[in-house]
């Protein structure tokens, strides 16, 4: 193809005759190339603009542009099609527990839950020591007579017991070492039948933050994420580190919360006189608990704050309060689902404001095998992140540290202005360790973004303190560019828009603004530079040379991209010469 570049051997109309000679032979292929084609004939028409009246040319460029077209419309509809199939594998796409969990949705709790046998010999053990067993102080179920054996399975019936003792283990050190105390619900009008909820001391008459813990479906009670996770050995998990709730109601505490853990699955009990299982009238479904909750408790705290933790199928009883009850918006300030089951048509009847609610203060840490911490997308009105475990039941515990950040800046935005610039402040110095000296760079992002998210709620900043957010808010959007340019592939746009949005920033100190500015456009033209659009580079130098025409950063950087600009065309020129 060495006509593209032998300058001055070739008359103008023999390469433009070159040119559709090829454009020939690429539209008799077995595969047609049209759009190549069609790239070679327009080449040929620019260089000798007379060669339309020629029949072929007119015969050969109307073939190639009419077949393009087809192939691009035919390109975006199997682009739409497969994008609708994508969404629709996705909403699809549960592993089998998630699909008997949602099951329940249809009323068919009852057939998903297995019932304790009294009948069997394992209903007169009293105790988890009955059973041989005993908890190591990290967590993990032994044998009481050998600390190395873990748990034996035998039977259905006999692992539905020894998890009954587990959980009842759970709570009964959720009471010694967290303080929590259990307060019964009435089961029905009558007052048949009773349920238990845990909570801390204060949680029904706190002023402060309230957070409501939410299990998932099956037979979880209260104090428990996963039984599987409690029952089973090291190779199944982290023991009772992993399948109980200690560190997030640990955490609470600490964090001078109150706490108050739902029971969703105790949807009936069984009466020892009559030997038959009954049901709560009041708490038929988790939903039906759920809704219970809030208008006995919920409805009349006095909490200022309220922070929801919900655990796959509590976010489909998180979406039931969210639509039936939707008065608690007034104190819920975030949402932290983990791996939620919660679908589509459970988001669609929600009020707009729930809608927004879900997009702003709400994330869903899911199953994935991509990093801890990384966005994901928006899938059934949440926007969802990487857990950092493939494993639903340890979603919970991987999703700890990502998801107590969260919790945290959203309760940030209910400070004060002083008090948010302050914490901006201390998100910003934590993020530049976390890119410099740790090269932790998603956590360094992921700082850097919480610290000026803190400003998107400024309405009562004075003009001094919105100065101080912008100078905080522009060097927190450079420090994102700089991070971004040392992962790869190269996020171009993501770069670009957090430079754009640096440059936007007007209200800035004098002292800050000339410094960061050049660093912005020095780091949008590097990113660029990068991704090899070099004109795109060399237009975004132009202007800020403008700006800042003596700045010697700004002109090392245009010299070099022109000087790898010129070597790009001579290797260009040289490989062409070798055709």
């Amino acid at each position: 193809m060495n006509f593209f570049f032998k300058k001055n051997k070739m008359k103008v109309e023999d390469k433009a005759q070159k040119l559709i000679e090829i454009a020939d032979r690429v539209l008799k292929e077995k595969k047609p190339k049209y759009e190549k084609a069609e790239r070679y004939l327009k080449k040929a028409l620019k260089i000798y603009p007379d060669i339309e009246s020629e029949e072929n040319f007119k015969k050969l460029y109307n073939q190639a542009i009419n077949k393009s077209k087809e192939v691009r419309v035919a390109q975006k509809e199997a682009l739409k099609e497969a994008r609708e199939e994508n969404n629709k594998l996705q909403d699809d796409e549960m592993t089998k527990e998630k699909k008997k969990l949602e099951a329940i949705i249809s009323g068919e709790s009852r057939q998903l839950k297995r019932r304790l046998d009294y009948e069997s010999k394992w209903a007169k053990m009293e105790s988890l020591k009955d059973f041989g067993y005993t908890f190591t102080k990290e967590g993990f179920m032994v044998s009481i007579e050998n600390e190395k054996q873990h748990f034996s399975f035998q039977d259905q019936v006999h692992y539905d017991w020894v998890g009954h003792h587990v959980t009842k283990y759970v709570q009964l050190q959720m009471k010694d070492k967290c303080n929590l105390i259990e307060t019964s619900m009435k089961g029905s009008e009558e007052g048949e039948g009773k349920l238990n909820i845990m909570h801390t001391k204060n949680a029904l008459t706190t002023t402060g933050t309230l957070m409501v813990i939410m299990p998932g479906a099956g037979v979880v009670k209260p104090g428990v994420w996963a039984l599987s996770l409690c029952v089973n050995g090291p190779a199944f998990g982290g023991g009772l580190s992993e399948g109980s709730m200690f560190s997030y109601v640990g955490r609470a505490i600490s964090e001078k919360m109150d706490v108050l853990i739902t029971n969703p699955n105790e949807n009936e009990y069984y009466d020892k006189e009559s030997k038959t299982w009954k049901t709560h009238e009041y708490h038929k479904s988790p939903q039906m608990h759920t809704i219970r909750v809030y208008d006995e408790i919920l409805a009349n705290t006095k909490a200022k704050h309220i922070i929801i933790v919900a655990h796959s199928f509590g976010g489909v009883c998180t979406m039931e309060l969210l639509g039936k009850r939707p008065a608690i918006l007034k104190k819920l300030r975030a949402v932290v689902f983990t791996d939620s089951v919660h679908q589509q048509q459970q988001v669609d009847p929600l009020s707009q404001e729930a809608k927004d609610f879900l997009l702003k203060r709400a994330s869903n840490y899911i199953q994935s095998n991509q990093v801890q911490g990384k966005p994901l997308g928006g899938r059934a009105g949440v926007n969802t992140i990487s857990s950092g475990t493939t494993k639903h039941t340890r979603t919970s515990a991987f999703a700890y540290e990502p998801a107590w950040n969260f919790i945290l800046l959203q309760l940030s935005l209910q400070l004060p202005a002083k008090a948010k610039l302050e914490k901006a402040q201390q998100l910003k110095t934590i993020g530049n360790d976390q890119f410099t000296k740790q090269k932790d760079f998603i956590q360094a992002i992921s700082s850097y973004t919480m610290a000026i998210f803190l400003f998107g709620e400024s309405e009562d900043f004075t003009p001094e303190q919105v100065r101080q957010a912008q100078d905080i808010s522009l060097s927190c959007h450079v420090n994102i560019a700089a991070v971004a340019l040392k992962q790869t592939p190269i996020r171009l746009d993501f770069i670009v828009e957090h430079i754009d949005r640096a440059l936007s920033l007007d209200d800035v100190s004098p002292e800050l603004k000339q410094k960061l500015r050049v660093k912005a456009y020095f780091r949008k033209a590097s990113a660029y530079q990068q991704a090899k659009r070099f004109e795109k580079a060399e237009e975004t130098l132009a202007i800020a040379q403008k700006e800042y025409p003596e700045n010697d950063l700004l002109q090392a950087k245009a010299k070099q991209i022109k000087s790898q600009v010129a070597q790009l065309k001579n290797m260009q020129r040289q490989r062409a010469k070798k055709m």
